[in-house]
């Protein structure tokens, strides 16, 4: 992976891995997919939206940062129509 793909997708593609992983463990453990993946999605909603607060150059820059609810609302809408 060269440096402007990194930058185009930044920690993604590590996240869809990892989110992946954790569905296919929680089914595999007995629980309902959907259960898994509605709380595995918003685990790394939340995630994401961490690491774009600790790491500001990992942020969408056509959103201003402000309101952290809004912040939370648009980490959530924008992982969902990453995961579309």
């Amino acid at each position: 992976m060269n440096w402007k793909t990194f930058q185009q997708y930044g920690t993604y593609p590590i996240f869809v891995v990892v989110g992946v992983s954790a569905v296919l463990a929680g089914i595999r453990a007995g629980y309902h997919p959907f259960a898994v993946i509605a709380v595995v999605h918003l685990i790394g909603a939340g995630v994401t939206e961490l690491l774009e607060r600790l790491f500001p150059w990992t942020e969408d820059w056509n959103h201003p940062k402000g309101d952290r609810a809004v912040d939370l609302i648009h980490a959530v809408v924008s992982n969902i129509g990453f995961l579309d």
